[in-house]
């Protein structure tokens, strides 16, 4: 939890460090060096690594914020999270950072895990629903769970709404567990 937090407070401090205009090349600079870094075992080696200089760590972010064409703003912020030994977070720093554009936009994703696959109009009927509950416009994410069996679990935000048939029975169960 702290470490969410912590992440946030880059996000947000990244944020405020740039133009609206620059917000979506911006975190397309940190997701794409968040990826190299979680895929590329010898970039997380060389930079987690104390034995290496920092200076020689900085040209590697340096190097791969120069070809990746990066905004000076994000290959700043990326040294940062360097210097402060950060790096495990900047996962949770680009999700988070997504979330704040996505809020300055006025727009919100909500996760659907369904029992069954929906249709396009199904969907495009509870994205307008949803956009209307939230006041925002809404993106849906999409998973299947046949374990659900009938139904379906709405995430947004921080926000559930748990409308599966499973989570009836698993509250009826309970009741009559409780109730004998």
């Amino acid at each position: 939890m702290l470490l969410k937090s912590l992440a946030s407070t880059y996000a947000e401090a990244f944020m405020a460090n740039l133009e609206p205009a620059q917000y979506a090349e911006a975190h397309e600079d940190i997701a794409t060096f968040a990826a190299l870094y979680a895929q590329e075992p010898r970039i997380k080696m060389l930079l987690g690594n104390p034995a290496v200089h920092s200076d020689e760590r900085s040209k590697l972010v340096v190097s791969i914020a120069d070809r990746g064409r990066f905004l000076e703003v994000s290959k700043n912020f990326l040294l940062l999270i360097l210097e402060k030994e950060r790096m495990e977070i900047l996962p949770d720093v680009v999700e988070r950072f997504q979330e704040l554009i996505r809020g300055h936009e006025g727009r919100e994703v909500a996760n659907v895990t369904s029992a069954v696959e929906l249709s396009a109009e199904q969907v495009e009927r509870l994205r307008v629903k949803l956009s209307d509950y939230v006041k925002k416009n809404v993106e849906i994410n999409i998973a299947i769970d046949p374990s659900l069996i009938a139904g379906m679990v709405i995430r947004v935000g921080n926000r559930i709404v748990d409308l599966s048939i499973a989570n009836v029975l698993s509250n009826i169960k309970e009741s009559l567990i409780e109730g004998s």
